[in-house]
């Protein structure tokens, strides 16, 4: 189903049909479309305050104590 709603995404983003995408596309042109749609979707969810803020140096720093299993 995944490579459907790719294909339907890129047809749709590109305006060729999805049987022109399967023909031309190559997998630099999967990434562009991840990389960009990624992109989008961060913006709409941190415009609807749905992302958490950036963390500091010091709390990622106790992340990775926590997770290596250090005090």
């Amino acid at each position: 189903m995944g490579l459907v709603l790719t294909l339907d995404s890129m047809a749709d983003r590109y305006k060729m049909l999805p049987s022109q995408v399967l023909m031309h596309a190559t997998t630099f042109d999967l990434y562009i479309l991840d990389a960009a749609r990624s992109f989008y979707n961060y913006h709409e969810r941190k415009a609807q305050g749905q992302v958490a803020e950036d963390y500091t140096v010091s709390e990622l720093q106790a992340i990775m104590d926590n997770a290596k299993g250090q005090p």
